[in-house]
């Protein structure tokens, strides 16, 4: 930029005069990448702009301008490669493409990201970000059809549990009918109403499974 300055007040002093155009040619000579490509950019000459963002390595830049052209392939392409994850969830959101919006959301926001992914069905992801945020009751409402899923919460459950968190592992184990690991966690915080709840639960399903047979 130093040099871009000098060669200015020396040799040109008259640049500022210059059509807007010729000072961002200008600007791409002096390898001033990221100005030519604004000042493209704002000419609408979207071609250059996005020579100069590339060569310029200005990738938030390149992504807003595929964004403004219509290439969204190539923006969220370069916004993965680059990890530009919020900018690439906003423009998933702005074309309506919420499914992808939630991918690009769980690099960032595992809150938003569950929400979305729950809104358009995909309930494994989905469960997988509330596990993430520690919000297991929406966990295992997501999970609760899959076998890998739940399987994934016992183990989660299991680990809470030997680092004494009795009470959030209890809950899970409720969901989980996983009765005996339960009343484990009753017993270790001697919580005489989970005990006494989680002892009928399973009085009343080796009863119900006694009668089956």
């Amino acid at each position: 930029m130093v040099k871009f300055l000098l060669w200015v007040v020396f040799k040109q002093r008259d640049f500022f005069k210059l059509p807007p155009l010729t000072q961002a040619d200008i600007f791409f000579q002096h390898k001033l990448y990221a100005r030519a490509g604004l000042l493209y950019y704002s000419l609408e000459k979207y071609d250059l702009a996005i020579k100069s963002f590339q060569v310029g390595n200005s990738y938030k830049n390149l992504v807003l301008t595929y964004s403004k052209t219509g290439q969204v392939a190539e923006a969220l392409e370069t916004a993965q490669q680059h990890k530009l994850y919020e900018q690439a969830a906003n423009i998933c959101l702005k074309i309506g493409d919420e499914a992808k919006a939630a991918h690009f959301f769980s690099y960032f926001n595992q809150q938003t990201a569950a929400q979305l992914y729950k809104k358009t069905g995909q309930l494994y992801e989905a469960g997988l970000c509330y596990i993430n945020i520690e919000d297991y009751a929406q966990a295992y409402s997501c999970l609760n059809q899959s076998t890998v899923g739940l399987a994934k919460l016992e183990e989660i459950a299991t680990v809470l549990y030997f680092e004494k968190k009795y009470k959030v592992a209890y809950n899970i184990f409720i969901d989980l009918q996983c009765l005996q690991s339960a009343l484990l966690c009753a017993k270790a915080v001697n919580n005489k109403d989970w005990i006494l709840y989680t002892t009928n639960l399973i009085n009343t399903m080796a009863s119900a499974d006694s009668q089956a047979i």
